[in-house]
């Protein structure tokens, strides 16, 4: 197993919760915008939690050629935490760089989300992502919809709260051709019901690890970030107090790691939790990685 490392692709996943009072399928404009990255480390991307008003509780993907193209299955669950929500999944093969993907959504689907608890699934057959960056895109955003803020915890203009990059309900990005890794296979987030915290944002974006919990009694949750198969590279103790929303933001310096370069692709888990019960696991394929970076 490669040795952990934590300047790596950036996966972001959104996770809400809510009820599918109605489905309709949409036709992607022929001059569709591209969605672009404005990160320095768009490697791999997860984010799930709380945003724009929807709470989801999982948002994964899953990618299988299909001849000239990429069957891509996504399911999300969650909940509207603010009336009735219309929301939208577009799935993007990506041009351009590794470095600074450009994804122009090839398929979109809606779903109105309420309060009360919703799953869907869908499979959609889009082109194949150019061979370089060999990018796969999966996004979740509330359309038509006022502004709403995704968490407290922080007056930090920069923290995960206030950053825009982490506004969008879910984002996942599978780069430089991990999406290829073990076809068939879920990556993603996922949030459980533990007893006790709710979780309001989670995010995996390069280097960026973070998390935003509120409990309603006193508990500890303990953070792990490593590769699946091999013991966690980083262990993270965080009290919460009732009523009180908690950030858990790790942004190590450039260049930290944990020893060389990856050569293979490396699945990361990251991951928190009270005891043996989850609140959250994010698990991704981290594409291969040398430094400095090409």
């Amino acid at each position: 197993m490669a040795p952990f490392m934590f300047r790596m692709p950036v996966v972001a996943v959104f996770v809400t919760v809510a009820v599918v009072a109605g489905i309709v399928a949409l036709v992607v404009p022929g001059d569709a915008s591209a969605v672009g990255l404005p990160i320095s480390y768009p490697r791999t991307v997860a984010v799930t939690g709380t945003g724009e008003g929807v709470r989801l509780t999982r948002m994964e993907v899953r990618a299988r050629p299909a001849g000239r193209k990429v069957r891509v299955s996504v399911r999300i669950a969650g909940a509207s935490i603010a009336g009735s929500r219309r929301i939208e999944v577009t799935v993007a093969p990506c041009a351009g760089s590794a470095l600074r993907p450009s994804c122009r959504p090839a398929a979109r689907q809606a779903v109105i989300a309420s309060r009360r608890p919703f799953r869907f699934a869908k499979s959609f057959t889009i082109p194949k992502p150019a061979a370089r960056p060999g990018a796969l895109r999966v996004q979740v955003r509330a359309t038509g919809a006022g502004a709403i803020p995704i968490c407290s915890g922080s007056n930090d203009r920069f923290s995960i709260c206030q950053d825009p990059r982490f506004a969008l309900t879910g984002d996942v990005l599978l780069n430089a051709g991990a999406w290829r890794f073990r076809p068939g296979t879920w990556w993603g987030i996922t949030a459980l019901a533990a007893e006790g915290p709710v979780l309001d944002r989670v995010v995996f974006n390069s280097r960026i690890y973070g998390w935003v919990a509120t409990s309603h009694v006193a508990a500890e949750l303990t953070t792990t970030i490593g590769y699946t198969g091999a013991p966690a590279a980083r262990t993270y103790a965080t009290r919460l107090f009732p009523d009180i929303s908690r950030m858990f933001d790790r942004t190590p310096r450039v260049g930290t790691a944990f020893g060389g370069a990856r050569t293979t692709v490396s699945v990361l888990e990251y991951a928190a939790g009270i005891g043996a019960q989850r609140l959250f696991t994010v698990k991704v394929p981290l594409p291969r990685w040398s430094w400095p970076e090409a």
